[in-house]
């Protein structure tokens, strides 16, 4: 015996982080293969829980500790369950990451939750809440995937709630991914946050240990554009499906204005037809679908036909519904519209969910989401029906040479407007032995024939890469 052990007490394991694993810790943290510091671990199972903490005891009194890198998850379990003591030590100018655990958490993390159970006796029991609060609503695996994979494979942090409550969350989470730990309906009426009694965004990024409160407003507010900016599956599921609320809330009230314009009507007499139709449930797809939108218009048209008088006949002959395309944007009426006003507020891009208010012949556009947008619409402001021209655009990922000269960007640039390629989004790479600049772009262009289009690009710039966006795998060849 030494130390108070015996050699079958326990068990070591060891191991060199593989080549891969180490440059995708590198990807995923933005660090160099000198930051990780875990290229070297030892994993130390031993019988019992309080024997755990002997040998955290004996390792730091061997080795000199990193306690920024030092975590407790036997007293301060993860949310899923998972159970072990993490140390970081210095050893002879190398450093080791260490794992203390029992032989039921070892088993829990190797080898799943069932294997767990059969140990639970040592140890606790895991929580599954983590999983049943995302209140999935899809079917679709690889959303699904792409919601939780963060919660499962990244680094976590520890912090506090002023009552002391602990609350585990993965390396990078904002302060709202907090409130939406405590609640979803702290995070949905979330207004501030308070970090360490200091007033902060929402958006704050948090450090291990802090001590986190949210302050309330008395309503949920959607933010929709946060959805990228949280970190947790949980807080973009309860984003996303605010968001889908808020879109057909919207939808419904832009339906009933638009039909309310049509005939030159109160918004208020509108919405009390269709209650009595019992079109509540439907009329928000009048915004989105303009067949629809026509066949409930046919039906208002001859319900006031049927008390009408001799002129109120004469105005419903001329309800009928003409387009009027305006570059990408179409627009229906049945009144004459001259031209169409992107407003200064939102600026919607191309296929983003757009609405349009009447003043005058002009229609006034504005992004589906956007708060002065609601207004007017809360307001009453008359609105028609809008929508992005059918002729669908295609998107390209593409990634050019350029030579390395004064002007070079923007003349490529100019070239590609002038042959009708919009450019969504631009990224410049380093230069390449003093010759070329490397240039990534998104574009999108309505002609589908990638060997055409890259033909034509190539008379302004080396093409390096070019493939559909939706080409999960890249390259034409």
């Amino acid at each position: 015996m030494k130390n108070g052990f015996h050699s079958e007490d326990f068990r070591i394991y060891s191991r060199i982080k593989r080549h891969y694993s180490v440059y995708l810790k590198m990807q995923r943290k933005g660090i160099t293969i000198e930051e990780v510091l875990d290229l070297l671990a030892i994993r130390v199972v031993i019988k019992d829980s309080l024997d755990c903490y002997k040998v955290l005891g004996l390792i730091h009194l061997n080795f000199k500790p990193i306690i920024s890198r030092f975590k407790d998850y036997i007293a301060l379990p993860k949310e899923n369950g998972y159970q072990t003591i993490h140390t970081t030590v210095f050893h002879e100018a190398s450093i080791y990451e260490i794992q203390i655990r029992t032989t039921g958490m070892h088993n829990s993390a190797e080898y799943g939750v069932a294997a767990h159970w059969k140990y639970k006796s040592d140890g606790i029991a895991p929580n599954l809440d983590w999983l049943s609060n995302l209140q999935f609503k899809s079917t679709n695996i690889e959303e699904f995937y792409e919601l939780v994979k963060n919660d499962l494979y990244s680094e976590d942090i520890s912090v506090f709630s002023p009552d002391g409550d602990l609350y585990t969350l993965p390396n990078g989470a904002t302060a709202l991914d907090f409130g939406y730990a405590i609640h979803t309906d702290i995070g949905n009426m979330a207004k501030e946050a308070y970090i360490n009694n200091i007033k902060s965004s929402l958006l704050t990024v948090l450090k291990n240990g802090d001590i986190v409160r949210i302050s309330l407003s008395k309503e949920i507010i959607p933010r929709c554009s946060w959805y990228d900016a949280v970190k947790t599956s949980k807080a973009k599921n309860a984003i996303k499906l605010n968001c889908i609320h808020r879109m057909k809330t919207i939808d419904k009230e832009s339906s009933i204005n638009i039909l309310a314009t049509i005939f030159d009507k109160s918004i208020e007499e509108i919405d009390h037809w269709v209650k009595s139709v019992k079109l509540s449930n439907n009329i928000h797809k009048a915004s989105r679908d303009l067949n629809f939108l026509r066949e409930v218009k046919n039906r208002l048209k001859n319900s006031y036909r049927k008390d009408a008088g001799f002129l109120t006949k004469i105005k419903i002959r001329i309800l009928k519904l003409k387009s009027y395309k305006f570059d990408n944007i179409i627009v229906s009426s049945n009144t004459p519209i001259s031209s169409i006003v992107f407003d200064y507020c939102c600026h919607p891009k191309m296929g983003d969910d757009i609405i349009a208010f009447k003043s005058g012949n002009k229609a006034f556009v504005h992004h589906k989401m956007c708060d002065i947008g609601y207004e007017q619409m809360v307001e009453g402001t008359p609105m028609l029906f809008v929508e992005w021209e059918k002729e669908s655009m295609v998107k390209y990922n593409l990634v050019v040479s350029l030579d390395n000269k004064k002007g070079s960007l923007a003349i490529f640039l100019h070239f590609m407007a002038k042959n009708d390629i919009n450019v969504l989004k631009i990224e410049l790479g380093n230069e390449k032995d003093g010759y070329a600049s490397y240039c990534k772009l998104n574009i999108e262009t309505v002609n589908k024939d990638i060997k055409i289009l890259k033909s034509l690009i190539t008379q302004k710039a080396k093409v390096i890469e070019m493939y559909y966006e939706k080409d999960a795998y890249g390259g034409i060849g």
